[in-house]
């Protein structure tokens, strides 16, 4: 399989991920000054075994530690691999990873998968980076930002003099912000989504979507407005007495399972219980516990 790739710039090219970049895949970049980095690996092994062959890599760096974004790791064995510092312990173990996303009750069945559909093998980072950092290609700059909330290690990267945002998975898609995980945090999100906003980059670089070079600040907007349509759809739903289990069971964001039954239902549960968490704080939600089981109705305000 060959390389199916746009130079978006003279030194910026966008390699595109299987399936149109789209989710269990991402879309991988490279940039090419008197260094050359790529940035991510999931797009696919026969893309990037064409790209390893085709083209001088000086090394890779990791957006964040999800298996879309890293599970080509192990075709870039020998390189220097940079790794987000707020999971060092973490980045590169399947196991470690299983239960860190999805707990021990899933691993096994998100290990298959992460496997199965992404072709992941254990990696070992050769170095970290942390907020702020700059990759010097010489003489392009290519700036960590730390952006949590997606989760924790979660990074995108700017070109400050160009104005080119790699955005990583705040990926501007129609079905929007995820945060699936007990780790992820909403607040956090939307502060992130803000802080890039605020840079305001001519050029957006999305790791799930084609570039983005028009009507930015009404994206960003757009972006951020799922979260208060989720919102509104869990409460227009909370009509009476209903448990996580009734809000898993109508998948209010997800729309279905599209991925394994269990790890989709983990997903959209964790989700839908960032909301709740929020609407209870808000007064707009009460949380019930009878019979040792938790239900939610809507709150006095």
């Amino acid at each position: 399989m060959g390389i199916e790739s746009d130079w978006i710039t003279e030194n910026v090219a966008l390699i595109r991920g299987l399936n149109d970049a789209r989710f269990p895949h991402s879309h991988s970049f490279l940039i090419r000054g008197e260094k050359c980095a790529l940035i991510d690996t999931g797009c696919g092994a026969g893309p990037l075994k064409a790209l390893r062959e085709k083209n001088h890599v000086d090394f890779v760096i990791n957006s964040h530690t999800h298996p879309d974004h890293v599970s080509g790791n192990w075709i870039f064995n020998g390189y220097d691999l940079w790794s987000p510092i707020q999971t060092k312990d973490a980045a590169g173990r399947l196991d470690k990873l299983a239960k860190r996303f999805v707990g021990e009750k899933n691993a096994v069945k998100w290990k298959k998968f992460v496997v199965g559909s992404m072709g992941f093998r254990d990696y070992t980072p050769t170095n970290f980076f942390d907020d702020n950092h700059v990759f010097d290609l010489e003489p392009i700059k290519l700036r960590a930002v730390h952006i949590p909330g997606h989760v924790k290690d979660h990074f995108c990267f700017f070109i400050d003099e160009e104005k080119i945002l790699f955005s990583s998975d705040i990926d501007l898609t129609d079905f929007g912000p995820w945060y699936g995980h007990e780790e992820s945090d909403i607040p956090l999100f939307i502060a992130s989504i803000k802080k890039v906003r605020d840079l305001k980059p001519r050029m957006i670089l999305s790791s799930h979507r084609s570039a983005v070079k028009e009507n930015i600040d009404e994206e960003f907007e757009k972006y951020l407005g799922i979260f208060e349509e989720r919102e509104k759809r869990i409460l227009d739903f909370l009509r009476g007495e209903k448990s996580l289990e009734d809000f898993v069971k109508r998948s209010l964001i997800y729309g279905g399972y599209p991925y394994p039954k269990e790890i989709s239902r983990y997903w959209e549960g964790e989700m839908v219980l960032k909301h709740l968490k929020i609407l209870e704080e808000k007064g707009e939600v009460e949380r019930i516990k009878r019979n040792g089981k938790i239900f939610f109705k809507r709150g006095k305000r």
